[in-house]
């Protein structure tokens, strides 16, 4: 089959479709498939776990942003990430807290905190609204 952008489109638009009936099933495994998107660069691993809303915004800012949906930058990169927090101010909302280690290949090259508000949508958890140091913005690719 020859390259087609009409397939391509039609490809990606089921692709998104088919995230919403899929999800993860607590508030920590959001934050975690989020997080892993920053260490691994992929857009659609972040986007994977947000709210309907919130996906709206980040497509729209990845068009600009990152178009092939390749987050991050190759140095510093993201090396890791820890769970700093994790607040449960009723039983279908979640605040949790990370802190995103970067490195060169001479060493660390800084820490940057994010926050994570994840909210039950339908039968899954998702990310609602992002709260980022700016440090942050290039390996997320978007600017909430």
């Amino acid at each position: 089959m020859e390259f087609n952008q009409t397939n391509c489109e039609i490809q990606n638009r089921l692709l998104k479709e088919a995230m919403n009936q899929v999800g993860v099933c607590c508030p920590k495994d959001a934050a975690e498939v989020w997080a892993s998107g920053l260490v691994n660069r992929s857009a659609a691993l972040q986007y994977a776990v947000m709210t309907e809303a919130l996906k709206v915004e980040y497509a729209r800012q990845l068009e600009t942003n990152a178009p092939n949906w390749v987050t991050g930058i190759s140095s510093p990169w993201v090396s890791g990430y820890r769970t700093v927090d994790i607040k449960f101010p009723d039983t279908d909302s979640s605040t949790i807290e990370l802190r995103f280690s970067t490195a060169t290949s001479t060493g660390p090259a800084g820490d940057y905190n994010a926050v994570l508000n994840i909210v039950r949508e339908d039968c899954f958890w998702r990310i609602a609204d992002i709260s980022m140091e700016e440090g942050l913005f290039p390996y997320t690719g978007f600017h909430p």
